[in-house]
């Protein structure tokens, strides 16, 4: 499984990133090219960009 994805295999359990999962045959290159599974050979780089948390957003406070 890709970073930051989850999938759900033929045996009907979730699959985390990391992990390795079982999908019909005729679903593996979508999954593929939709980045939700990588090939275990390949190192991940990790993703720039904004890093969001729940503290940087908004905030609502009751007087």
């Amino acid at each position: 499984m890709a970073h930051g994805r989850t999938v759900v295999g033929v045996n009907g359990k979730k699959v985390g990133p990391g992990e390795i999962v079982k999908v019909p045959k005729d679903e593996v290159e979508l999954l593929t090219k939709l980045g939700f599974l990588a090939d275990g050979d390949v190192i991940e780089k990790p993703q720039t960009g904004p890093h969001i948390s729940v503290a940087s957003g908004p905030t609502v406070r009751i007087a």
